[in-house]
């Protein structure tokens, strides 16, 4: 085996290894769970099951009786609802390992594929960095074979999975304190997906860099007489498919398809009882030679990529402008070489240059002006990017953020760097490539409505370099089920618009103190002032607001958001309904929207959570957008989810939006489904799909 098929090995069992570690913890975390609600039960079960030995049940009836007591009613829903959750959290956690990984398996199968042939034909050709494969990710992403979760399927599975586990397990006679373990079955189906989805994708990856390598060399090659081929080759082992077994050998020019209409094994694109769980790769023929693979050790490739890397610098510092006149063709080039970023960034927070890289080695003075002038320039001409979230992942000193609190400004102090891609910087979470004491993994989202300032490092890419002096207020702090602390940043509109000063003030969004003066001599109680503030604040929706006020209004609505025109995007106040809310208790609340059918919505919370929904439309979509499918719209909402969506398309997307928290998504129809993610495409559903080999 050659050096890369030997790395991607590695690589893969490493993740496997990371998958059954993550699982595992989830299976544990939901075992102790059902064990507390199955507790519960044990004495009235050993009542009962001593008199079904007495004769006085069938068993059929015991087992009746069993299933009616715990795998029935809103504690066995919740419990279930809780595990099924936990359970599909850690499947989009493992899609995240997993397409992490992909990136760097390509780009070094890419590389040593230009390795080998440069070795067999003595012809030099250029080799990828992480920034070109990113590049790529973004400008061709059907090529990758990256994996996605369908959140709302996958949670209406591994609820239906656990229904079914806790049925069988009264069957086979387990008592409630045995019952926890009949859930491992579940969390064992989703951690073998994993793997199995882990070992399609890391091949997949393996085999489109060389694939790609060579795609990208044939011209240049032919022209230099050198003909390329690529030929299948299989495990040999018991394990492979016949189709793959039949294929072993079978040699094809580098642009044609195989005879199972794959491009290469594990290809996306193929179909799935080709592609899934699939170990073969391809090797690289020359001049109708087999690359003698074997003989390319570890040694002589870095040897080889340390000698290529020498040669890029050369190249970019060669005929350099002494005047450093830049250019965005010029930035976009340079800055996410991952040297060069850490040294811009520690120029803009310090206004010091380092004589030397990360890696310890001289800069030119060249150099380091050309740097200096790069970082001035992305400084100054950070713009509006038209992006409302971004999103930075990164590894830090626990005791560093320990203070952080809800409520605190954060200041961005130096160039910094983020995505429009979640996916992309959950990659810089991963604290075992960082050497840094009682590390803590983090990952920040920044949120400003009218749009995010800053500079688009690299063209057609999610890269978004946020300029020193823009000030954040701590909207949210957790730590999620993987052991990542989320910090959540928001700016009102408008609030970075200048960055004249390091001390600009953010726009005032309401307080608690403003809903309490609001509610102050209505009939509105203060449990309920109280209970709405903390639900606003829970869901950081507190910034959203610009006002609230108390209207009387003989209507149904306990809650109304008004969105008043603000340039493109609105300006909201939140309206609450005397008529609806006064002299009631939290708990007479909750239970007006229990009863009645017009919405979806249980409680005041979900009533909330339908306004947010608003919120987060007029957002996206844009004032004038929102208002066209407002109630000015000839046209009516949404049938078969309530009354309230039927009024018009606005109140449509509110109501699918309560149903996808509430874990209720699976229940609407495709053209609801369809509907929502054409304006939030994050909610595209993909279908699983999964073959064994």
């Amino acid at each position: 085996m050659s050096y890369s098929d030997t790395y991607t090995d590695k690589e893969t069992a490493k993740l496997e290894k990371r998958l059954t570690k993550l699982y595992a913890r989830v299976y544990d975390e939901i075992t102790l769970t059902a064990q507390e609600y199955f507790s519960d039960f044990q004495d009235r079960y050993d009542a009962e099951y001593q008199a079904f030995l007495d004769g006085k049940y069938t068993k059929r009836e015991f087992d009746n009786w069993v299933e009616a007591q715990i795998g029935r009613g809103k504690r066995w829903m919740a419990l279930r609802n809780e595990m099924a959750q936990k359970v599909t959290n850690a499947n989009v956690v493992a899609s995240s390992m997993i397409n992490g990984q992909i990136p760097d398996v390509f780009m070094t199968n890419y590389n040593f594929s230009a390795y080998e042939i440069e070795k067999a034909s003595g012809i030099a050709f250029n080799i990828y960095n992480e920034a070109a494969v990113e590049r790529l990710m973004v400008d061709e992403p059907e090529l990758f074979p990256t994996t996605h979760v369908d959140i709302p399927k996958d949670i209406a599975w591994n609820k239906q999975k656990l229904t079914a586990a806790l049925a069988s397990g009264i069957i086979l006679g387990k008592t409630p304190d045995q019952l926890a373990d009949s859930f491992q079955h579940v969390t064992d189906m989703n951690r073998n997906s994993a793997v199995r989805n882990a070992r399609t994708s890391m091949t997949g990856a393996q085999n489109l860099g060389r694939q790609k390598n060579m795609l990208d060399i044939s011209d240049f090659a032919k022209s230099k007489g050198i003909a390329i081929q690529k030929e299948w080759v299989s495990c040999g082992d018991a394990r492979v498919r016949d189709s793959h077994a039949h294929l072993d050998g079978v040699r094809v020019e580098i642009d044609e398809e195989f005879p199972n209409r794959l491009m290469y094994p594990a290809d996306p694109n193929g179909a799935p009882a080709e592609v899934y769980n699939c170990r073969c790769f391809i090797k690289t023929i020359v001049n109708g030679l087999d690359v003698e693979r074997t003989s390319n050790t570890k040694e002589s490739y870095e040897k080889w990529m340390e000698e290529k890397r020498q040669t890029e610098i050369k190249k970019k510092k060669k005929g350099r402008d002494s005047e450093i006149r830049l250019t965005n063709e010029e930035v976009y080039a340079d800055y996410f070489e991952y040297e060069k970023a850490n040294l811009m960034k520690e120029y803009s927070q310090t206004g010091k240059m380092s004589a030397e890289n990360i890696l310890g080695e001289k800069i030119s003075k060249d150099e380091q002006r050309r740097l200096m002038a790069e970082a001035d320039y992305i400084q100054s001409h950070a713009t509006n990017t038209g992006h409302k979230t971004v999103y930075r992942g990164m590894v830090v000193d626990a005791d560093e953020i320990k203070d952080l609190k809800k409520g605190d400004i954060y200041r961005i102090d130096s160039l910094t760097s983020t995505s429009t891609d979640k996916g992309i910087a959950s990659i810089y979470t991963n604290v075992e490539n960082m050497d840094i004491d009682n590390a803590m993994p983090v990952m920040i989202t920044i949120q400003q409505p009218d749009g995010i300032r800053g500079f688009m490092a690299t063209k057609d890419t999610p890269e978004i370099i946020l300029p020193k002096g823009q000030t954040y207020k701590v909207a949210r702090k957790f730590t999620d089920e993987n052991g990542v602390l989320n910090i959540e940043l928001y700016a009102k509109k408008g609030a970075n618009d200048s960055l004249e000063t390091n001390k600009r003030t953010i726009s005032k969004a309401i307080t608690l103190d403003d809903i309490a003066k609001a509610t102050d001599g209505t009939p509105i109680r203060e449990d309920v002032t109280k209970e709405i503030g903390r639900i606003l604040e829970d869901r950081g929706m507190l910034m959203k607001y610009d006002s609230v006020q108390v209207i009387k209004k003989d209507s149904g609505d306990v809650f109304i958001t008004v969105a008043d025109e603000f340039g493109t995007w609105a300006k909201y106040t939140l309206n609450l309904n005397q008529t609806m809310l006064g002299g009631r208790s939290v708990e007479e609340i909750d239970d007006i929207f229990r009863k009645t059918d017009m919405t979806v919505c249980n409680s005041m919370a979900d009533g909330l959570t339908h306004e947010d929904w608003h919120i987060k439309l007029c957002d996206t979509v844009g004032y004038n957008r929102y208002y066209e499918m407002g109630r000015m719209s000839e046209e009516k909402g949404l049938a078969g989810i309530s009354e309230v969506a039927l009024g018009d398309k606005t109140e449509s997307v509110a109501e699918i939006g309560v149903l996808l928290e509430q874990g209720r998504y699976d229940q609407l129809d495709q053209e609801a489904k369809d509907f929502f993610e054409d304006i939030f495409p994050e909610y595209k559903t993909i279908k699983k799909e999964g073959v064994e080999e």
